[in-house]
């Protein structure tokens, strides 16, 4: 069953190569079919889950570039091959909308079709990583792909703020993360990640704190603060490829990484061990995801451009998520966090696509009463911020109630982080509302429709709708 981690290889870059196809409808029939086998061969992983192996290559005399199936990994990958699927018949929708109306084509489709296949490919091996020079090469890899998705437009806005996305990506990678695997290396050998880490019971205090900060700065796509600017600069970028940006690829898979480091890498009994000792070695990573939190709630309500406003909700969700890493080391509900966050956020920039498609139109302040011609993608965009909020009848609701119940309320770390989140939660609903009530408020004027978005309606219901499995299952 080897060939299925190479397949995960083959596949994107075959579905790369297909951008170069002439004929739109070949093109089109290609690159989505190559979308869902790439679902279909990692539910076949799944099915064959037997801890397969493979190496890529070896290099520097036994370092090995190597691939290795666990049950999160699996996880990660079908959450990423199946929003990648759905994003490439949102993409197509997307070209026809820009192509029937006055939208200035931000979307090119040599560029988005070619890059976004190798974007997925660095995705999903990343969570295959088997080592931290594996996970290190395919996330830079990301990096290096994403940049032309970024800037495809080519205006002078949309380079400047793709240098800024490469300038702190790549180069807070290349400099902590390369500074704690040149450590790693030289202090205990080569490493691959295994359960319960690869720490012996000798424990450094001084050693821990250097190389948390060096994962948790090094992996900046996590967007904690202070390196989180680059996400809301990215907003540059057409609607798809702020969706892979937020809920496929780019910000998931900082995250991914990050549990991977913590389970596979430091270990949970090491966690603990090190926590009883000496809690602040730990808590400061906590106490910088709650000051995050807020303060990405606080700027999303300051925000007017709906995909801001979007932008700064995703940062604060990234810091739930690595509040629950920091706190209690629990992977599993930050995995649930992931998933339902990105189901439900996915959702939300493809009904800002379909509002910015049909209206031409960015700004909340200027969607007064959109729900008389836009019914369905408002409503669907409420359900979603319901989930994002956390409210009932939502995924959303569910994750939120595993992570209020999964802090420690007896320590003032905990009583901090659940003020936190409380806070934050009420700010969601202020910056959602706002959204919500100007999309319902009645409005006088004749609103002109220059697009009718049926199919990218169809492809956003289908989207959320995964939400009801989530919670089915879950």
């Amino acid at each position: 069953m080897k060939i299925l981690l190479y397949l995960n290889i083959i596949i994107p870059i075959l579905a790369s190569l297909c951008s170069f196809i002439r004929i739109e409808t070949l093109k089109m029939i290609a690159i989505n079919i190559s979308g869902l086998l790439l679902v279909i061969n990692n539910f076949l992983i799944l099915k064959f889950n037997t801890g397969i192996s493979v190496v890529l290559a070896n290099i520097l005399d036994g370092y090995e570039i190597k691939l290795t199936v666990e049950p999160f990994a699996i996880i990660f990958a079908l959450m990423v091959s199946i929003l990648y699927s759905i994003t490439n018949l949102y993409s197509f929708a997307y070209i026809k909308a820009q192509q029937r109306v006055s939208l200035d084509h931000d979307l090119n489709p040599r560029i988005h079709f070619f890059f976004m296949p190798l974007c997925i490919l660095a995705a999903l091996n990343l969570g295959y990583s088997a080592n931290l020079l594996t996970m290190f090469i395919f996330y830079e890899l990301i990096t290096l792909s994403t940049y032309p998705l970024v800037i495809q437009s080519f205006t002078d806005h949309a380079k400047k703020s793709g240098k800024y996305y490469l300038w702190m990506l790549f180069g807070s990678s290349s400099f902590f993360l390369l500074v704690a695997i040149v450590y790693i290396d030289y202090k205990y050998g080569i490493t691959n990640f295994k359960l319960g880490g690869i720490f012996n019971s000798n424990i450094d205090i001084k050693e821990f704190i250097f190389l948390l900060i060096c994962f948790v700065f090094g992996l900046s796509k996590t967007a904690i603060f202070p390196l989180y600017e680059w996400l809301p600069r990215a907003m540059v970028a057409p609607i798809p490829v702020s969706a892979l940006l937020h809920a496929v690829a780019v910000v998931k898979s900082g995250i991914f990484a990050l549990i991977k480091i913590f389970m596979y890498f430091f270990g949970i009994d090491y966690l603990r061990r090190i926590h009883e000792i000496s809690p602040i070695s730990i808590d400061w990573l906590s106490l910088l995801a709650c000051f995050t939190i807020i303060f990405a709630g606080i700027r999303a309500c300051l925000e007017d451009n709906i995909k801001k406003i979007l932008a700064y909700s995703t940062i604060a969700q990234l810091s739930y998520m690595i509040l629950v890493l920091s706190l209690n080391y629990d992977s599993s509900n930050a995995m649930l966090l992931m998933l339902s966050h990105s189901i439900a956020k996915i959702t939300l920039f493809f009904i800002a696509g379909i509002i910015f498609a049909s209206l031409h139109i960015v700004n909340v302040s200027e969607m007064k009463g959109i729900i008389r011609i836009l019914p369905a993608p408002v409503i669907l965009f409420i359900l979603a911020s319901f989930s994002i909020i956390g409210l009932p009848i939502s995924a959303g609701f569910i994750t939120s109630s595993l992570l209020l119940n999964s802090i420690p309320h007896d320590t003032i770390i905990g009583s901090i982080a659940f003020s936190c989140i409380i806070l934050s939660k009420l700010l969601a609903c202020f910056y959602f509302f706002k959204i919500i009530f100007t999309m319902l408020e009645p409005n006088p004027e004749i609103i002109k429709l220059d697009y009718k978005p049926k199919h990218l309606t169809y492809i956003s219901f289908a989207t959320y709708s995964l939400s009801a499995l989530f919670s089915y299952y879950f």
